[in-house]
């Protein structure tokens, strides 16, 4: 579907989705149905639809979740397949995934994003901005669903009446990801779920992809909970090698579990946003490189 192809009309998920859990657990089970057997919409519609629910309600609604966010496409005859999308999904369980599909595929997601990133705004501060950049709605629904997708994914919040633009946070497996990208960048050997005797990390830069290098950085990401067992396998690798240890997490999260380490003064804690920022720079800095024709091991 290109750009100019968003649709204006969407609707509601036809089960209960009153948080991330209840939306994803179950598109999670209809998209591992729809990969696993021969389905069509309407064997979707009978395995989801809530009592009180149309068939043809629940047929119109079932289209905002999979279609036209993305994750499934249907064939000539009628039967539903996983786009990309769809299958990325299933492996990472990203946010990111789904906001980007209704981005590309329905207007008002992106215009959303853009108006609440200037300013917070209650519903009908939104509708008068978007109406500005082209929507003909006169009534508040259309921008109330919207905004229900981007509270589910936890992209927005609302403060009293006024809704504020937040963003997604990474999962726990993007931020794997984006340490193995850098330490790749940086000219490391990045290892995911790195076994030291019988702990494990989440990610460690060797020094080299030489059999038996040591690691020169580790890492564990801890978005809550107990943070005991990270701080167990980071010790583990400090009896190892001289390694500089971080803890990775979130920006609520860092004064706490900066008292957890406390006692434990190699152990350093890292905001996801600084990575994110750092990733973002390097990615500039190689792209500057490249334009010069310079090519630099950047360790």
């Amino acid at each position: 579907m290109r750009p100019n192809d968003r649709v204006w009309a969407i609707r509601l998920p036809p089960w209960k989705a009153r948080t991330w859990s209840e939306y994803s657990d179950k598109l999670i089970q209809i998209l591992n149905r729809i990969r696993n057997e021969k389905l069509t919409l309407d064997d979707v519609v009978k395995m989801v639809r809530r009592r009180g629910l149309s068939f043809r309600v629940a047929k119109q609604r079932i289209r905002t979740p999979l279609i036209l966010c993305g994750l499934v496409d249907i064939d000539e005859n009628g039967y539903l397949h996983l786009t990309d999308r769809g299958k990325r999904f299933l492996q990472s369980k990203s946010k990111k995934l789904i906001l980007e599909g209704f981005e590309r595929n329905v207007w008002g997601f992106k215009e959303i994003k853009e108006i609440l990133s200037e300013k917070e705004l209650s519903v009908n501060g939104i509708l008068r901005e978007l109406r500005r950049r082209g929507a003909r709605w006169r009534k508040m629904h259309q921008v109330r669903r919207r905004l229900r997708y981007l509270m589910l994914l936890g992209a927005v919040e609302r403060k009293g009446l006024r809704y504020r633009w937040v963003g997604i946070p990474p999962s726990h497996e993007e931020l794997k990801d984006m340490l193995m990208s850098l330490g790749k960048k940086l000219g490391y050997a990045p290892r995911r779920e790195f076994h030291v005797n019988e702990f494990r990390v989440d990610v460690a830069w060797l020094r080299s992809e030489i059999p038996g290098a040591s690691a020169e950085y580790v890492f564990e990401v801890q978005l809550g909970g107990d943070p005991k067992s990270a701080i167990l396998n980071l010790q583990e690798c400090l009896k190892r090698w001289r390694v500089k240890p971080f803890i990775v997490t979130s920006p609520d999260q860092v004064s706490r579990i900066k008292k957890a380490i406390r006692p434990w003064g190699e152990i350093k804690v890292i905001d996801y946003r600084k990575l994110e920022e750092i990733h973002e720079k390097l990615d500039s800095l190689q792209n500057l490189l490249k334009e010069e024709d310079l090519a630099f091991n950047l360790r």
